[in-house]
């Protein structure tokens, strides 16, 4: 902890990646924090690959700090400057929590908590699921489908890169690849960019879901609600995972629900016409 100029002590947190000045991760640790009855400072950090090494270091040395969240492109980078990464977090190759106890660092990822919470609250038993992507973060939206029992009964990965479907199948050696099907149960976006710039052919879903919030969220929801279909934006998931990362680093409980209403509000004041995609 670190003593405040009133005499409160404070704790520090970050967010690290590149880019990360529109993350709105200091928020919900700020917000999470006043509902625990503590008191952080957050901020955002944006790296060069070539610093993570003596930033790791400083938070190591840094009396007061807890522990920082990461962000693209560093979830897989990070792990090999830690003390220990949880198991999960090791089959993903992703890691997006790091936490400091004892001065030693360990890396966990909860964005496949937030991925299996949010479609778990909509029912699961679904028939199929078409992920978008190939990396960290569809890696953790295939282990949150199916572990520890699946809400899915198949998963199809739709990527660009041969390496990345290879490495996804040899992890996961269940799912399938994408071959044309036009009709999914849930279809999980999990690349930085819009679902329509990813795949140009006309899918048709129960559920869309995207990792990254923009500042067409509101809209997009809208347009999905008047088709009948259910749009989940990254606001949702980031408040659930980033409620899941602050009970790794403070212990407790944390009530979700405050926390998605509080961020969504931030995000709507936060954007700008220009438009804004971040995770």
């Amino acid at each position: 902890m670190l003593p405040s100029s009133a005499g409160i002590e404070l704790s520090l947190l970050a967010v690290i990646g590149k880019p990360v000045q529109y993350s709105l991760s200091p928020y919900l640790h700020h917000y999470c924090a006043s509902l625990m009855g503590l008191r952080v400072l957050s901020f955002r950090c944006e790296l060069e690959a070539n610093q993570l090494t003596n930033f790791v270091g400083w938070v190591r040395t840094t009396p007061g700090f807890v522990g920082f969240n990461v962000t693209m492109p560093y979830k897989s980078q990070i792990m090999g400057l830690l003390d220990g990464v949880d198991n999960t977090a090791k089959k993903l190759l992703a890691i997006n929590t790091v936490v400091k106890m004892n001065g030693e660092l360990k890396g966990y990822n909860t964005d496949w908590i937030a991925l299996r919470q949010a479609v778990a609250s909509r029912g699961g038993g679904f028939d199929s699921a078409l992920i978008l992507g190939a990396g960290g973060a569809a890696a953790a939206a295939i282990y949150g489908l199916l572990n520890p029992e699946p809400l899915v009964g198949k998963v199809y990965v739709y990527g660009r890169s041969r390496d990345r479907l290879d490495s996804l199948k040899s992890t996961f050696p269940n799912i399938l690849e994408y071959n044309g099907g036009r009709e999914y149960g849930l279809l999980i976006n999990a690349t930085p960019l819009p679902p329509g710039q990813v795949i140009t052919d006309p899918i048709k879903a129960q559920i869309i879901i995207d990792f990254p919030y923009s500042y067409y969220s509101h809209e997009t929801s809208n347009n999905y609600s008047r088709m009948g279909v259910t749009y989940v934006d990254g606001i949702e998931l980031l408040a659930r995972q980033g409620v899941e990362a602050m009970k790794l680093f403070f212990g407790g409980h944390v009530d979700y629900t405050p926390v998605y209403h509080y961020i969504k509000r931030v995000h709507i004041l936060n954007t700008t016409a220009s438009g804004v995609w971040a995770e």
